[in-house]
């Protein structure tokens, strides 16, 4: 009996230092968990139901990229409450993964669900919702347009420069918005090049800057994404070879 509980401390005392060695690689490796300004924002609206938040501006400054956003918050009244949040510091592959994103939708919530389905701005929860809209049909072709009482809409989600048009949004729902995939249109139709064309954009940071300078800003990311992404896969390459080791050498009990 004594035997067997030497055994078991010994095993357990094992097991402990094994969790302990994969903690270690995981965080050696940099495939730690990290909290981007979309996630920060979505925590400080932990108990708001429904909004949806747009990526209002993009920067790099003082070596690090930048994202600001845009939270719509429905009211009472079915208008939308809008906050346009400071600028929150970003990784590389963040920034990278959104670089073409700009005025689109990075997260929505509906009834307390949060989807971070990247989207044409106002596609999750208003463009084709009867109860703040309908599609008309105008130079051959089927648009979204808002009644009345929401036509800032049409302002707030850029659809002066970029309509809604049916056949776009027909092929979102049908075969983005379940997969989680990435919907910009035809020829880049919604996103960072068709929101430099709209009222609201020609005011933020990156769409006043010059084109060498985002040019370069794409260039770098590219390089410090690709750059931190082999990192990462270096590091989990030598962690699983020293584990593998590790374990055809034994122990545990032995």
């Amino acid at each position: 009996m004594k035997k067997g509980n030497n055994y078991f401390t010994m095993s357990s005392a094992a097991i402990l230092v094994f969790v302990a060695i994969i903690l270690g690689g995981c965080s050696s490796s940099g495939s730690r968990y990290t909290e981007e300004g979309l996630d920060t924002v979505i925590k400080e609206y932990r108990d708001t139901p429904d909004l949806t938040i747009l990526l209002y501006d993009q920067n790099y400054e003082g070596s690090r990229y930048q994202h600001q956003y845009q939270v719509l918050i429905p009211k009472a009244d079915s208008t939308l409450d809008s906050k346009v949040t400071p600028f929150y510091t970003v990784s590389d592959k963040f920034f990278n993964a959104n670089i073409d994103h700009l005025g689109m939708e990075l997260a929505n919530k509906k009834n307390g669900v949060v989807s971070k389905t990247v989207a044409p701005a106002g596609y999750s929860q208003y463009v084709g919702n009867p109860k703040y809209g309908r599609w008309t049909e105008r130079s051959g072709g089927s648009f979204w347009e808002f009644y009345g009482k929401f036509a800032f809409m049409n302002s707030m989600f850029h659809m002066f420069s970029s309509p809604a048009r049916y056949g776009y949004y027909n092929d979102y729902r049908r075969n983005y918005a379940s997969s989680g995939r990435t919907y910009r249109g035809p020829n880049n139709y919604y996103g960072t090049q068709s929101y430099a064309k709209s009222n609201t954009g020609k005011t933020t940071s990156w769409n006043n800057k010059s084109s060498s300078f985002k040019n370069d800003v794409r260039s770098r990311v590219q390089r410090s994404s690709t750059a931190s992404k082999s990192k990462v896969n270096r590091s989990s390459s030598r962690y699983s070879s020293s584990s593998a080791s590790r374990s055809r050498s034994g122990g545990f009990g032995k």
